[in-house]
């Protein structure tokens, strides 16, 4: 039986992901902002989006909890837990294009994966950060400009991880406040603006509807026409598309950078 309170978070690795996700599960899920809180298990499956895509390729029913049962080391965490026993499925992976030397292939298959898992109670829902996970520490308190230098970076940039770390105080993840999540979801709502070209900073209301492949298409044709991508954090794109109510709003007003 479904326990409807179950949620999996598919991520890509098993260090850094993990540390995110049971901080944004304490800041967020544990202070009953948005839906019920749920009994969230992180399930890292040690494979970037594009080995993924070809395991699932073999399994006629895209059961992403039975290809990490079976392919990733960290199957355990499973337990005896199937696809029925989670009312709702998430992944999170990177963009990463130096996985593909060829960025048409790149596009293709994360298309197709994102027409595939747009769903979370289905197939699951797939959320991409650009270009990888790291992009969500990549900010200086209080704006929007990234710590590694401009909001727009080169697909054939091999270095971010270093860029965006090396003496970045907001790489301790371990130590995000409420007032720092805030921080990255304001971030978040100033680089989406720009990316949609808007006029005015967008509110929560004005994005909760732009999907995952919508925000994908923006960074291709950003891509074709400039040859770079905006710096985007899958984490603050799905708290906004999950949490579709006034609450997430009324956190975001209520909890200042005193905390």
């Amino acid at each position: 039986m479904t326990n409807e309170y179950r949620v999996a978070f598919v991520v890509e690795g098993e260090r850094f992901e993990p540390k995110l996700f049971k901080k944004l599960t304490k800041a967020f899920f544990n202070k009953g902002v948005g839906k019920i809180s749920p009994e969230i298990i992180i399930l890292p499956s040690c494979v970037n989006i594009y080995m993924l895509w070809q395991e699932l390729q073999n399994d006629d029913y895209l059961d992403i909890i039975e290809v990490i049962r079976e392919k990733s080391p960290n199957s355990g965490l499973l337990n005896n837990m199937s696809r029925k026993d989670f009312a709702e499925v998430f992944l999170f992976f990177d963009l990463d294009p130096q996985h593909n030397k060829d960025m048409n292939i790149t596009k293709s298959i994360l298309l197709e994966m994102l027409k595939t898992f747009d769903n979370e109670t289905e197939n699951g829902k797939l959320y991409i950060s650009y270009p990888m996970i790291e992009s969500i520490r990549d900010f200086r308190k209080g704006g929007c400009l990234p710590f590694s230098g401009k909001c727009y970076i080169n697909t054939n940039t091999n270095n971010y991880k270093q860029l965006s770390g090396d003496n970045n105080k907001m790489a301790q993840i371990n130590k995000y406040t409420l007032a720092i999540w805030v921080d990255v979801l304001k971030c978040f709502l100033s680089r989406i603006s720009c990316l949609v070209n808007a006029k005015k900073l967008l509110e929560l209301n004005d994005i909760k509807h732009l999907s995952p492949i919508e925000v994908f298409k923006l960074q291709m044709e950003l891509d074709v026409s400039s040859g770079s991508i905006m710096i985007l954090s899958a984490v603050p794109e799905f708290l906004i598309d999950y949490m579709k109510s006034d609450e997430l709003f009324s956190f975001i007003k209520n909890n200042s950078r005193k905390q």
